[in-house]
């Protein structure tokens, strides 16, 4: 037993040194392809990150060229915002009264010009603006023809025609009650695939009968890229005057000139006709 066993154990420890020294050799040759992997995986990786930038910045200048002529941005923003003449000849869009004015109300004939400077959304918003503007106007029409009153200046006794009229006759466009004196354009920037341009103005504040003093106001009129062409979707306006300071959006100034409106034309159509009026007039 002693004599078989010594060859066996003998040829199992010549077995494993082979193998080891196999292995050393495999490990030899495979090193330096394993390290030439390692390098190319770090190559590979490097260039699949550099291909992404160029991928990205292709994108992005693209983009910039598929982006319309910034030249466009500056006509809408100078066609906006152009200055009146001192005294302005204008109708009143509610009674169609002869005034002058300063500034350019908001109204179907002063908007139609300067549609295609505004967005699709904002076109809606200007849109129910001056459709609550008519059928006020209608409204207040209807009510003097019934009752045999045709002068311009008319309105029910219940009606606040001073708020009416503050909201008819201001430049809802450009927040203006009066015409700058001063008014400086910055050149066009690029904010998160928009564009910015800021508006300066300086004007003298006028009260009922006198001078309130000089005020000043900064808006930036963000626009958005839309048939070909920049056009204006919001613009956000810093007023400094003798009431303070106060910041106004041209969408919530639409929004909240509407109520006025509204408010005056249901109160005009649920008045009573003028012949039950003075029926029970006669009754008391």
């Amino acid at each position: 037993m002693t004599a078989t066993g010594r060859p066996v154990l003998s040829l199992f420890v010549v077995e494993l040194v082979e193998r080891w020294t196999l292995n050393i050799q495999i490990r030899k040759l495979l090193y330096v392809p394993m390290r030439v992997g390692i390098y190319l995986f770090g190559l590979r990786r490097k260039a699949i990150l550099y291909l992404a930038a160029a991928i990205a910045t292709a994108v992005a200048n693209g983009a910039s060229e598929q982006s319309p002529p910034q030249a466009t941005a500056v006509e809408a923003v100078a066609n906006v915002f152009a200055t009146s003449p001192a005294a302005r000849q204008e109708r009143s869009p509610l009674t169609q009264q002869p005034t002058t004015s300063s500034v350019r109300p908001l109204q179907n004939s002063s908007f139609e010009p300067l549609r295609k400077y505004f967005s699709a959304g904002q076109q809606r918003n200007i849109d129910q603006f001056l459709h609550a503007l008519s059928d006020l106007a209608n409204a207040r029409n209807r009510r003097a023809r019934l009752v045999g009153n045709r002068g311009y200046g008319w309105w029910p006794p219940t009606v606040d025609d001073l708020e009416v009229m503050a909201v008819s006759s201001k430049d809802l466009l450009c927040d203006r009650y009066e015409r700058p004196e001063k008014i400086t354009v910055s050149p066009p920037r690029r904010s998160n695939g928009r564009l910015e341009i800021t508006v300066h103005e300086a004007f003298i504040e006028h009260g009922q009968d006198r001078i309130l003093g000089k005020g000043k106001k900064t808006s930036i009129i963000i626009l958005i890229p839309e048939n070909d062409r920049w056009v204006i979707d919001e613009i956000v306006s810093t007023l400094h005057d003798s009431g303070g300071t106060r910041i106004d959006k041209l969408t919530e100034l639409l929004r909240d000139g509407i109520k006025p409106l509204r408010n005056a034309e249901r109160e005009i159509s649920g008045l009573p006709p003028p012949e039950v009026r003075k029926a029970n007039k006669a009754r008391e």
